[in-house]
């Protein structure tokens, strides 16, 4: 019976992890789709959209760690930063 019921787990993972794959099919203009069309579509993009902001936040966390602001270029040079845009010093560095 335990069997069965990691089973059923695994399947069901398997299940949702290939529904969020990206398709690579051709889809439908959104103007010939009706309201539960658009629904189910929309279901399916919002894990994606969810995963993927949170794995680019941690690529840009560590971006950030990988070239700290130390190796910027100097001041008044190509490349430097410009901190015109802001009124105050960051918050952190990086």
């Amino acid at each position: 019976m335990r069997r069965t019921s990691i089973s059923s787990r695994v399947e069901r993972f398997l299940g949702e992890w290939v529904q969020t794959l990206p398709e690579t099919g051709a889809r439908l203009p959104v103007a010939w789709l009706v309201a539960g069309q658009v629904a189910d579509e929309l279901e399916l993009i919002q894990p994606n959209r969810a995963r993927d902001t949170a794995r680019e936040a941690d690529l840009i966390l560590r971006l950030a760690e990988l070239r700290p602001d130390t190796d910027d270029p100097e001041p008044h040079t190509p490349g430097a930063r410009r901190r015109t845009w802001r009124r105050t010093d960051p918050e952190f560095p990086g």
